[in-house]
């Protein structure tokens, strides 16, 4: 998940910590999935690693509700190249070996 995903995902759990219940996707190897874990733990927020090799999806994290969302968007939209910010693109490793070696 991106740091925006993260940064929403701890703004729903602050905001509705109680009654909540966060699905991770097992398929996704578990050290891309520690801030996720370590957030659930912090709001003390019960979470389940969910494994089914029967179904594909890009879905690392749910955090489920145990009442109806009336929401239409309920997904975090995917950051673009756009909207990374240049202070994010000058601290990448790649970005900074240049620099030493330019």
């Amino acid at each position: 998940m991106t740091n925006s995903g993260i940064s929403k995902l701890e703004e729903a759990m602050k905001k509705h910590h109680e009654n909540t219940h966060l699905l991770i996707n097992g398929s996704i190897s578990h050290r891309f999935l520690t801030e996720e874990k370590a957030l659930a733990n912090k709001y003390k927020i019960p979470y389940t690693v969910i494994s089914n090799g029967d179904v594909k999806t890009d879905i690392g994290a749910v955090l489920t509700y145990s009442y109806a969302v009336n929401k239409e968007n309920i997904f975090i939209e995917a950051e673009s190249a756009e909207e990374i910010t240049e202070s994010e693109k000058k601290d990448s490793f790649f970005t900074k070996l240049k620099n030493r070696l330019t």
